[in-house]
């Protein structure tokens, strides 16, 4: 039941960001999407560009300037699963001549996470019922990653992010992993 609903939430941002952006995107990512490193998950996002600009060396690296709207699901089996909704800003430089090139990001990010909490066996059928409890955070994120551009319309990328978990009612908790993901050019 929570996985259609957040099926359905990411088909209506992903159509909604297009028809309101129209010809302005350019690039959607999909990745695997590994919070903790133990955790399982995926990740979806627009990329548009805000500034492209050729860098004074004499190399000629295009430096560009993105604001990436993401939308991910990821699950720790049997005892939480968790939605995270984040923007965030990345810079990158590409060089003409090598396919490989340096990213590093800022997000800021709300995660939602709903964790099983204490739960009761119903002794004439032998079910188990868990009541969850949701937990709202605000997370901030810094990214550090490689991307490899190709001559098609599809580029990879990988990248580490660390954050921290923000929120009124616990105490604040790192938020980190990995992210090994496909970029589409439109």
């Amino acid at each position: 039941k929570f996985m259609n609903r957040v099926l359905i939430l990411l088909i209506v941002c992903c159509t909604s960001c297009q028809l309101l952006i129209g010809q302005k995107s350019k690039t959607v990512a999909v990745a695997y999407f590994a919070p903790y490193f133990g955790q399982i998950g995926g990740k979806v996002g627009l990329a548009f560009d805000l500034k492209t600009w050729q860098g004074n060396s004499a190399k000629g690296n295009m430096h560009q300037l993105k604001v990436s709207p993401q939308l991910g699901y990821f699950v720790y089996p049997n005892v939480q699963e968790n939605l995270f909704i984040n923007s965030e800003l990345t810079y990158q430089i590409n060089s003409p001549d090598k396919r490989l090139y340096p990213m590093m990001g800022l997000g800021l990010g709300y995660l939602l996470g709903l964790q099983r909490q204490d739960g009761s066996v119903d002794l004439a059928t032998g079910t188990i019922s868990h009541n969850r409890e949701a937990l709202h955070h605000l997370v901030p994120t810094l990214s550090l990653g490689l991307g490899r551009k190709t001559e098609k319309s599809v580029g990879y990328y990988f990248k580490a992010f660390f954050g921290r978990k923000i929120t009124f009612s616990a105490e604040y908790a790192a938020f980190f992993g990995l992210e090994l993901g496909v970029n589409f050019k439109l």
